[in-house]
């Protein structure tokens, strides 16, 4: 969401969001790179605790597993502990 959007302001996500289509539901938002997990940097918490259908899959992509590392891992086992996170995995594919 964060790319699509080009911003990293929750806010005009969830503007955005809302105003999509009065038929949206809900969307799974995958969170692979490390510094989406980061508690001072990601906003992945205000994106699942807001009660705009948004729902969460976390892992690292590729081009980032030279980053992972058991802090890292211990992140990603923290934000699977949300209600509304669906999921832990490789979040990409490689193709180069």
């Amino acid at each position: 969401l964060l790319e699509k959007f080009r911003t990293s302001s929750f806010d005009v996500i969830a503007k955005k969001i809302k105003a999509m289509s009065p038929s949206f539901e809900a969307c799974i938002s995958n969170f692979c790179d490390p510094a989406s997990l980061s508690p001072s940097f990601g906003v992945w918490r205000d994106l699942l605790d807001a009660d705009i259908g948004i729902y969460g899959c976390f892992g690292i992509h590729p081009h980032q597993a030279k980053n992972y590392s058991d802090s890292v891992e211990e992140r990603i086992i923290e934000c699977l502990s949300h209600e509304k996170a669906l999921a832990w995995g490789e979040c990409g594919l490689d193709f180069h």
